[in-house]
């Protein structure tokens, strides 16, 4: 019998995992995972609150919860992403530096560096991590917006950024 060819259509139908083969790079090493975001960490200026947000996401994520860190080119994102696994490397765990769809798994964190939106209509990288727990996201803010027309972003962490700054205790407290 000849083989059947399949459509697009059929490829659409399958689930994410048989669609894109897991594509990362995992790591226990705070430099490599440096080296391989471009962040130098000779130029980190940690400061008290830097520090306390990066245990506060690291913690988070360990429990299983996702973060999407939404800002403009140049904000810091990536870097308080390493900062963050830098933390979680500390506690033991692993990171898996994502190119596609990845499971992660206890002692797991998950870094998707530049989530875009190009190609949403049908399938990207923010879709198929739907359901993905310990995830840690990066994108710029006019992708970020993007996201959320397709419905992306919202299906991954479930609502809407808070903003940093909403989290800090007021002055004088």
């Amino acid at each position: 019998a000849q083989p059947r060819s399949r459509g697009l259509g059929d490829v659409y139908k399958r689930p994410v995992e048989e669609r894109v083969p897991e594509s990362y790079v995992e790591t226990r090493d705070p430099d490599e995972l440096a080296k391989l975001l471009g962040v130098d960490p000779r130029l980190v200026v940690r400061t008290p609150p830097l520090a306390r947000l990066a245990y506060a996401i690291a913690d988070a994520l360990l429990r299983g919860c996702n973060v999407l860190l939404v800002g403009p080119p140049g904000s810091g994102k990536t870097t308080l992403a390493w900062l963050v696994c830098k933390v979680a490397m500390s506690r033991g765990a692993a990171v898996r530096l994502l190119r596609g769809p990845s499971r992660g798994g206890e002692g797991v964190v998950l870094l998707a560096d530049d989530l875009r939106a190009s190609g949403c209509e049908k399938w990207c990288l923010a879709r198929a991590l739907k359901g993905s727990r310990g995830l840690l996201a990066t994108a710029r803010t006019h992708e970020y917006e993007r996201l959320l027309r397709y419905g992306a972003s919202e299906s991954v962490f479930g609502a809407r950024p808070v903003p940093a700054h909403a989290l800090d205790p007021p002055e004088g407290v």
